[in-house]
């Protein structure tokens, strides 16, 4: 129960425990139903989200598959260049990097993140 308590079985207390309703499986409490809604879907659960994000997100607003050059952000937006200089901008920016990406400074932050931030990335 750590993944849902955040805590290590030995951390928390059995009576403490014993105390707290598991809502898992209460659907009236918000939980999951008896209903089985398992995805079996062969295209895998990207699909799903593929699926819903057709909704609302248009392809001008996002780019799969491109070399981010640097990123400069602000309380007022966030711009993003490209390697091929095309640059994307919006009031705020979903961009995902390897961990080798972020320790090499492939990317240039503009302005750079506060050292509190980025002395995990060792």
């Amino acid at each position: 129960f750590d993944w849902e308590y955040a805590q290590k079985p030995d951390q928390s207390s059995a009576i403490a425990t014993s105390l707290n309703s598991n809502f898992t499986f209460n659907p009236d409490a918000g939980g999951f139903s008896d209903d089985n809604y398992m995805s079996i879907d062969q295209r895998g659960y990207k699909t799903f989200i593929q699926e819903e994000a057709k909704s609302f997100l248009k392809q001008s607003q996002f780019r799969l598959n491109s070399v981010v050059k640097n990123v400069q952000w602000s309380e007022s937006g966030v711009t993003v260049t490209l390697n091929d200089s095309t640059s994307i901008s919006g009031a705020y920016a979903i961009c995902t990097f390897s961990l080798g990406v972020l320790q090499h400074d492939d990317v240039k932050f503009i302005p750079s993140f506060p050292v509190s931030d980025t002395s995990r990335l060792v």
